[in-house]
């Protein structure tokens, strides 16, 4: 029905109507925002000049603009990366702060090691020669023990000689008596 009715419209009806529509529809890609960057300049330029609205900035609804929000982008990227940088150098500080703890504390635990292994070798020449001047005494002991007891054992042989010797020369008697 409509377009029978624009069928019937002479040539000057059907040209104002396309150029409405083609107005209507660069007026709402404007509005969107959806231009190309050149025609959405000129789009802007022409409504802040005809109507009371700074299209500079912001569209329809106070949603700000595609160059705002990726110089806003922009902006929180770099921040970003500032601080990121910021953290790795902390970081980088931090670590070489902890190397520096444990190259001393390294260091203050070898010079303990070493100080224990010098007392444990003192320690140990002590014990060697404690051990020496022990093993002397008890050997010295040792002799006059073994010299007691070496006299008591020659004592005891002498006397089981002795007795053995009797023993034996009273057996030889009374065997010679009892030989006819």
């Amino acid at each position: 029905m409509i377009v029978g009715w624009i069928a019937s419209l002479g040539l000057a009806a059907k040209i104002s109507i396309g150029a409405t529509a083609a107005a209507v529809g660069v007026a709402g890609a404007g509005t969107a925002d959806v231009l190309p960057s050149a025609v959405q300049e000129a789009f802007d330029g022409m409504v802040t000049a005809v109507t009371p609205f700074d299209r500079a900035d912001t569209i329809p609804g106070g949603e700000p603009r595609v160059e705002d929000v990726r110089d806003d982008a922009t902006k929180r990227v770099d921040g970003a990366v500032d601080t990121a940088v910021e953290k790795q150098e902390q970081a980088r500080e931090q670590a070489e702060q902890a190397r520096d703890s444990v190259v001393v504390k390294q260091q203050e635990t070898v010079e303990q090691a070493r100080t224990a292994a010098e007392q444990a070798r003192t320690a140990a020449e002590q014990g060697v020669a404690d051990a020496k001047t022990r093993a002397a005494v008890e050997a010295d002991t040792r002799t006059e023990a073994e010299v007691e007891v070496e006299s008591g054992v020659e004592a005891e042989v002498e006397a089981e000689v002795g007795a053995d010797v009797e023993l034996g020369l009273g057996l030889q008697g009374e065997r010679s008596a009892d030989l006819p």
